[in-house]
């Protein structure tokens, strides 16, 4: 989310070393949330410039999200119900709707795939079968 909407990544370290990006996120030391995105960040619509900002409400959610401490990380009641998220519109976000709620028929899955998947590329066989049961999961989906 901050990269969609700043165009550049929350944590960053020159020269690229993986230890002291990870040391920079755990100790939380988030690069600033720009006030303005500069010219060279400048978003084009319908061929005129037009600068994009976060509002106060939209960076307060970005902090809360990106907090080193998972017990102190915004949880997604949170999230939704947070004032930048239900700005510009009356009606509160309703229940959350089934996460998979097309279920795929077994003859519209391409076979000759799922077995290429196994045997040529070496996917996990319990990939296969949680595709042809029609049984999906977070890491596992035939979308």
């Amino acid at each position: 989310m901050y990269a969609m909407l700043t165009g550049c990544l929350p944590y960053t370290v020159e020269p690229f070393n993986i230890t002291a990006l990870h040391a920079k996120m755990l100790e939380n030391k988030m690069n600033p949330i720009p006030d303005n995105l500069s010219s060279s960040k400048m978003f084009i619509l319908r061929h005129r410039p037009m600068m994009m900002w976060l509002c106060p409400g939209c960076k307060d959610l970005l902090k809360q999200l990106l907090r080193s401490n998972p017990d102190e990380r915004m949880k997604m009641p949170g999230i939704m119900s947070h004032p930048w998220m239900n700005e510009g519109h009356t009606l509160p976000f309703g229940p959350a709707v089934a996460v998979f709620p097309n279920k795929i028929q077994l003859a519209d899955i391409n076979t000759d795939i799922l077995q290429h998947m196994v045997h040529v590329l070496k996917v996990n066989t319990n990939s296969y079968c949680i595709c042809t049961r029609n049984i999906h999961d977070v890491v596992n989906f035939p979308y």
